[in-house]
């Protein structure tokens, strides 16, 4: 790449406390992963850092771009002209990875904390939509991750393959076990079932790990608030050991009971108890990686049924 080949410049539009947080604490920052639409950045003090420019970029560590001046190119192929060697620097009013440099200083504050109290006032109401919630599982998730894990079934068809066939049926024990042990109250049980399930699958974020987070949400509907937080710190603590950063990361923030837009918007219409907006919303939220958002939503789904039946 030509150190003489013209700059990308783009601003921060959207930031959370956690990502300006990143920006002070950042020592030695470095990039991680590159993709079409996002760049992943690691330091070893700070933690993930994630840039994107999509719609539906929001998240707990993620600062959403936009072009700069307004009317670029929102979508650009980061994959072009960044890699896994390009330099990082953090200042205090830009943000320069490779020919990315990021305008900092009037981004949006979002918070990725769901309205858990309300949440947990509409229990009965989210009980009711879990079906609607199975059908769509059965129905439109992506083949190769641990939805059939709800749909009382094998995987089928094959396009999953001989490996996610085998990762499924290794997982099928832990998970359960994982979802009946939080809604009875053994602590140390879940624990135990986590670590087996952590970093199971492959994909950036391992299936094992996203099916924990969805069960991490479900447990915060059930448990009050403090000893929830504790539950899925150790969660968070036991899982982490055992996968890649990136999972770590998304592990701690569903612990703190953070999560992306697509579930935001999915708690939204279970809120209003809006069908068409739960079918929408949900429908999103299978789409999100290759089977992260339908393995987290199989966690959802399984733990809510498992603190119904206590």
């Amino acid at each position: 790449m030509s150190s003489l080949a013209k700059p990308v410049i783009m601003r921060a539009a959207v930031e959370t406390h956690l990502t300006r947080a990143w920006r002070v604490k950042a020592s030695s920052p470095r990039v991680m992963h590159v993709f079409d639409r996002a760049v992943n950045l690691q330091d070893d003090e700070a933690g993930v850092l994630s840039l994107v420019a999509h719609p539906l970029g929001e998240g707990p560590f993620t600062m959403v771009l936009q072009p700069e001046p307004p009317g670029g190119d929102p979508r650009p192929r980061f994959n072009d002209w960044l890699g896994s060697a390009s330099r990082v620097h953090v200042g205090r009013q830009q943000l320069t990875v490779g020919r990315l440099h990021v305008l900092l200083g009037s981004s949006e504050l979002w918070d990725p904390g769901l309205p858990w109290a309300e949440l947990r006032s509409k229990r009965v109401a989210i009980l009711a939509a879990n079906d609607q919630l199975l059908a769509l599982l059965r129905t439109a998730a992506p083949p190769g991750g641990l939805a059939p894990l709800v749909s009382d079934g094998p995987e089928s068809g094959t396009a999953a393959g001989e490996m996610a066939r085998a990762m499924l049926e290794q997982a099928r024990v832990p998970a359960q076990r994982l979802v009946e042990a939080l809604a009875s109250g053994e602590a140390a049980e879940a624990m135990t079932s986590a670590a087996s399930l952590a970093g199971l699958g492959g994909g950036l974020t391992p299936s094992g790990d996203d099916f924990i987070i969805g069960a991490m949400y479900a447990l915060r509907l059930y448990v009050e608030p403090a000893r929830a937080d504790e539950i899925s710190r150790h969660l968070a603590d036991a899982s982490g050991a055992k996968t890649v950063r990136i999972s770590q990361a998304w592990l701690k923030a569903a612990a703190r009971g953070e999560a992306s837009l697509t579930w935001h918007r999915l708690c939204g219409a279970l809120l209003k108890g809006d069908p068409a907006g739960i079918e929408s919303s949900a429908r999103d939220l299978l789409a999100v990686g290759h089977t992260s958002g339908a393995d987290a939503l199989a966690g959802f789904i399984m733990g809510v049924a498992a603190f119904a039946s206590v």
